[in-house]
């Protein structure tokens, strides 16, 4: 394989998976508006420094999603999903990159092939790079920061690290990065790993490396004034820094899951390398106690090797690292979410990579026993997400399913044929042919079917045409909810009725109202209280007194 040509090949296969999918302007979800509002608002507004949401100041992150949005937008001239989202497909590319590189550094390059098409089609990725949240981008920034210190102080080929100065200034932009993305926990699951492997290995140069004092200070240049300026703008915002982490991580806030509950999430999130994956961790745990190097089939093995054998024991102990310590980070957590394990996920998909690599050096001489595990494996997992799959689907639109399980058994069939004719290069293309079309196919024609949204956006449509043009629109007791992003009015927040009746003073006398059913009868006081239209549907989960609705409020006021 020709020295740069699997990366180029890789950047085409992730781009195409990320990106076209993009296309279907799929409807944004609550937490993705979240994210999105702020940026919209900012472009409007000018305002740079403090996010946000109708107006009312979006306390809950660090800027940078709301920034990166917002420049997606800008720089493509649209405020479309597909802007939004642009930013989380980026990081997944980067995400994917990252991974592969590494891979490619210490196991040869058709491993880091591997490793980075076994990453895009993972369900963790595919799932988190096309939403428009804050994980993805943390889940680039943790990987671009520990692959960089990987790069700086884990032996390669040569036997050497590559040590350039510039790499400390990378690996701390990486760090104030995360900082910016998620506050302080990137800085706990960067920094974490790193400093543990240090220490394990008893690694100087490394802790020397850690302590670099230029790219510390413009790591501090970089991730400081932002926290500084906006608190000296808006001082409440302490609180809410202090609530969303240290209370949140201490208490869950009143939320509770089961210890076991990041144990499944993985198991899941890895799909459908799930199987590759718990080998290629088996195998690695027993390369770090013995001395044998990976082979690879598709390269000849270089007079480095042994040299190599170094870096690729220590390299499988940062993977390790960086896992286990975030893992434990998030389990001792009272407050538990599966899109939390992303930035700890990717060493999987080169346990995974090494999994598979070893799978086809065990079926070329084993084949029969291969072929039936092979069958075993990918039929369990290809069931399982499926299964999960349809137990979610309405149950008039599962036979969308029907065309996918016939591709995924033909390709299976054509893998078996190759095999048993020892074609292995074609089987590996064939396999991850299959999987670029079923991935992309599930994004298309599965995943819209989960869209809970689409009845609030066409509502957000008929409130434009029923409130005049400026006219006063209150979203009341609404707090950060998904129609804003698509309500092209001018709004006015208000979270708390008590506080909307103490302004009514000021206000035009007829007003647009829009909340929940439920809050009907609580305004019938104010005046004469008129009902307009209301969503469609309610939200899974929710009763009919939350269904939004908009009213017309006639303010009764007497005679001067």
């Amino acid at each position: 394989m020709r020295r740069r040509s699997w990366l180029w090949l890789l950047i085409a296969y992730a781009a195409s998976l990320l990106l076209i999918p993009l296309a279907r302007d799929e409807v944004l979800t609550f937490h993705e508006v979240a994210c999105a509002q702020p940026a919209k608002e900012m472009l409007n507004s000018r305002d740079w420094i403090l996010p946000t949401f109708a107006g009312v100041p979006c306390l809950h992150k660090p800027p940078l999603i709301h920034w990166s949005i917002a420049a997606a937008m800008g720089v493509i001239g649209s405020q479309s999903e597909a802007a939004v989202r642009l930013p989380a497909a980026l990081a997944g590319l980067i995400v994917c990159l990252v991974v592969a590189l590494w891979a490619a550094r210490w196991f040869g390059q058709f491993t880091g092939l591997l490793t980075g098409l076994i990453q895009v089609t993972s369900v963790h990725l595919q799932t988190q790079a096309r939403l428009a949240e804050t994980d993805i981008l943390l889940a680039a920034a943790v990987a671009t920061a520990i692959g960089t210190f990987a790069f700086a102080n884990i032996p390669g080929p040569t036997g050497l690290p590559c040590r350039r100065s510039w790499l400390a200034g990378l690996f701390y932009f990486g760090v104030a990065v995360a900082c910016l993305a998620k506050g302080p926990v990137g800085l706990v699951l960067i920094l974490g790993p790193c400093l543990v492997y240090a220490l394990v290995t008893k690694d100087k140069l490394s802790l020397r490396f850690l302590g670099h004092p230029a790219a510390i200070g413009a790591f501090l240049l970089v991730a400081l004034p932002w926290f500084i300026v906006v608190y000296q703008r808006y001082p409440p915002i302490l609180e809410a820094w202090l609530s969303d982490n240290l209370v949140r991580y201490a208490s869950g806030l009143g939320t509770r899951t089961p210890a076991w509950y990041y144990f499944a999430s993985i198991l899941w999130f890895l799909l459908p390398w799930t199987p590759f994956a718990a080998l290629g961790l088996v195998l690695s745990l027993g390369r770090l106690r013995g001395t044998h190097n990976v082979t690879d089939p598709a390269e000849t093995p270089s007079a480095g090797a042994a040299a190599n054998l170094v870096g690729q024991r220590k390299s499988l102990v940062l993977l390790l690292i960086w896992f286990l310590f975030g893992f434990v980070f998030f389990t001792a957590s009272s407050y538990r979410s599966h899109h939390y394990l992303v930035p700890i996920l990717p060493p999987f998909s080169l346990f995974a990579g090494l999994g598979f690599l070893a799978w086809i050096n065990w079926r070329r001489n084993t084949r029969t026993t291969a072929l039936v595990v092979l069958l075993a494996l990918v039929v369990g997992s290809g069931v399982l997400a499926l299964r999960m799959i349809d137990r979610q689907m309405p149950p008039e639109q599962t036979s969308v399913l029907i065309p996918l399980v016939v591709m995924l058994i033909l390709g299976l069939v054509t893998v078996v044929i190759l095999d048993q004719k020892g074609l292995w290069k074609a089987s590996v293309a064939v396999t991850f042919s299959v999987a670029w079309i079923a991935v992309l196919s599930a994004q298309l024609f599965v995943v819209p079917f989960f869209d809970i949204y689409s009845d609030q956006v066409e509502l957000a449509r008929r409130v434009a045409v029923r409130v005049p043009h400026g006219a006063a629109l209150y979203m009341l007791e609404l707090p950060d909810n998904q129609i804003a992003f698509y309500l092209s009015l001018s709004i006015r927040r208000e979270d708390r009725l008590d506080r909307f009746e103490e302004h009514l003073a000021g206000t035009p006398p007829e007003l647009f109202i829009l909340s929940h059913a439920s809050i009907a009868r609580r305004l019938e006081h104010l005046g004469r209280l008129e009902f307009l239209d209301q969503c469609r549907s309610v939200r899974p989960g929710r009763s009919e007194t939350e269904r939004l609705t908009l009213f017309r409020l006639s303010i009764d006021r007497p005679n001067p």
